[in-house]
């Protein structure tokens, strides 16, 4: 089943990966997997408006201006959505215009969120995120980048810290925005995903050369903290 999945997985990227006008794509700047939680933790309300942040983020003017001042100005962006299993909602996008920015913000909103699981399996994501990035290596990209979002720990599965260091060897950096469900879950979870730099502790989730891992202080203000953090890992 495993292998089944990959090669369908892998021929989605393939059909997916052009430009919002059919041109063939062979280099960006920087490729970007959103991974994203979408288990029983997180409500209606919540997917909802994760979606619509990412969405909205994507089609930023900050974003945009700094995909324009990139080398080859365009960047590509996949969504995975993971609770037991994770799933793949958008295949690899190039993003370089506002119209091929709101393409990706329409097929994203588009797409239901079905949700019949209630483990959260971290390390499926990721697992689903190597593949998009191993399949993308075909073309050329100055950077991998990974951006996990979730609201709880690994509870479903095994393999997060082994697909994590894989991850990271490959040369992909894993970045965080643990959305904690209560202020006293927010220590916790922070620690979870990012570790303590400081104290030379890593965390379980994020990482690789200068991650970047930022706790989320409300779900509204998802979506400036999407910016902000896409546009450094354009720049």
């Amino acid at each position: 089943m495993r292998i089944i999945f990959a090669l369908l997985l892998l021929l989605a990227v393939m059909v997916g990966f052009k430009h919002a006008y059919g041109e063939e794509i062979t280099n960006v700047d920087t490729a970007i997997v959103f991974v994203v939680d979408c288990s029983r933790t997180m409500d209606a309300k919540e997917r909802n408006l994760t979606r619509s942040a990412h969405a909205r983020a994507v089609q930023s003017p900050q974003v945009l201006e700094a995909i324009a001042q990139g080398y080859f100005k365009r960047i590509a962006v996949s969504y995975v959505e993971f609770s037991d299993s994770a799933t793949v909602r958008i295949p690899w996008m190039v993003v370089d215009t506002p119209e091929s920015a709101a393409l990706f913000a329409r097929q994203l909103l588009g797409e239901p969120c079905i949700i019949n699981q209630q483990r959260t399996n971290i390390a499926a994501g990721l697992e689903v995120a190597y593949l998009l990035l191993s399949r993308f290596l075909t073309y050329e990209a100055d950077r991998l980048v990974i951006d996990v979002v979730g609201d709880g720990s690994d509870n479903h599965g095994t393999g997060l810290a082994e697909v994590r260091k894989f991850l990271i060897d490959y040369g992909a950096v894993i970045n965080g925005i643990p959305m904690p469900a209560s202020s006293g879950e927010a220590t916790r979870l922070f620690h979870y995903y990012c570790g303590d730099r400081r104290e030379g502790i890593e965390g379980f989730v994020a990482g690789g050369l200068g991650y970047y891992c930022e706790t989320l202080e409300s779900i509204e203000q998802m979506e400036l903290q999407l910016r902000r953090k896409i546009v450094l890992e354009i720049g």
